[in-house]
Protein backbone atom coordinates (compact mmCIF):
# COMPACT_ATOMS: atom_id res chain seq x y z
CA UNK A 1 0.00 0.00 0.00
CA UNK A 2 1.97 3.83 -1.27
CA UNK A 3 0.87 6.34 1.44
CA UNK A 4 -1.13 9.00 0.17
CA UNK A 5 1.74 11.26 1.34
CA UNK A 6 5.65 10.59 2.26
CA UNK A 7 6.82 10.81 5.54
CA UNK A 8 9.76 12.95 4.20
CA UNK A 9 6.64 15.47 2.96
CA UNK A 10 4.87 14.97 6.47
CA UNK A 11 7.92 15.61 8.14
CA UNK A 12 8.14 19.16 6.55
CA UNK A 13 4.45 19.84 6.47
CA UNK A 14 3.42 22.32 9.26
CA UNK A 15 -0.05 20.70 9.25
CA UNK A 16 0.86 17.50 9.97
CA UNK A 17 4.03 16.39 11.61
CA UNK A 18 6.33 19.37 10.96
CA UNK A 19 5.31 21.53 13.85
CA UNK A 20 6.48 18.84 16.41
CA UNK A 21 9.46 17.36 14.87
CA UNK A 22 11.18 20.17 13.58
CA UNK A 23 14.95 21.46 14.08
CA UNK A 24 18.19 20.12 14.17
CA UNK A 25 17.38 17.90 17.87
CA UNK A 26 15.03 15.99 16.11
CA UNK A 27 17.59 14.76 13.18
CA UNK A 28 18.21 11.29 14.32
CA UNK A 29 13.78 10.61 14.60
CA UNK A 30 13.57 11.99 11.62
CA UNK A 31 15.97 9.28 9.93
CA UNK A 32 14.64 6.73 11.98
CA UNK A 33 10.97 7.44 10.44
CA UNK A 34 12.27 8.20 7.08
CA UNK A 35 13.97 4.89 7.21
CA UNK A 36 11.44 2.80 8.32
CA UNK A 37 9.21 3.74 5.41
CA UNK A 38 11.34 2.99 3.01
CA UNK A 39 11.95 6.48 2.04
CA UNK A 40 15.86 7.16 0.44
CA UNK A 41 18.07 9.40 2.94
CA UNK A 42 20.07 12.12 2.18
CA UNK A 43 23.76 11.77 2.28
CA UNK A 44 23.54 13.80 5.32
CA UNK A 45 20.82 11.36 7.05
CA UNK A 46 22.50 8.12 5.72
CA UNK A 47 25.56 9.24 7.96
CA UNK A 48 23.39 9.58 11.25
CA UNK A 49 21.33 6.32 10.36
CA UNK A 50 24.98 4.36 9.93
CA UNK A 51 25.74 5.90 12.77
CA UNK A 52 22.86 5.05 14.46
CA UNK A 53 22.37 1.69 13.28
CA UNK A 54 25.44 0.21 12.00
CA UNK A 55 23.87 -0.69 8.55
CA UNK A 56 25.62 0.84 5.62
CA UNK A 57 22.25 1.63 3.93
CA UNK A 58 18.72 2.18 4.43
CA UNK A 59 16.13 -0.72 3.74
CA UNK A 60 14.75 1.28 1.12
CA UNK A 61 11.20 -0.62 1.62
CA UNK A 62 9.09 -0.25 4.34
CA UNK A 63 9.73 -2.22 7.35
CA UNK A 64 6.95 -4.49 8.66
CA UNK A 65 8.08 -3.88 12.21
CA UNK A 66 9.87 -1.04 13.95
CA UNK A 67 11.71 -1.60 18.25
CA UNK A 68 13.02 1.34 19.77
CA UNK A 69 15.13 1.25 22.50
CA UNK A 70 14.98 4.95 23.80
CA UNK A 71 16.65 5.74 27.10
Amino acid sequence: MRPLVSMRDALDDSDLFGSILGGPTWLAWRVVLLAAMGEALTEEERAVFQRLTGRPQEPLQRVEEFWGVIC
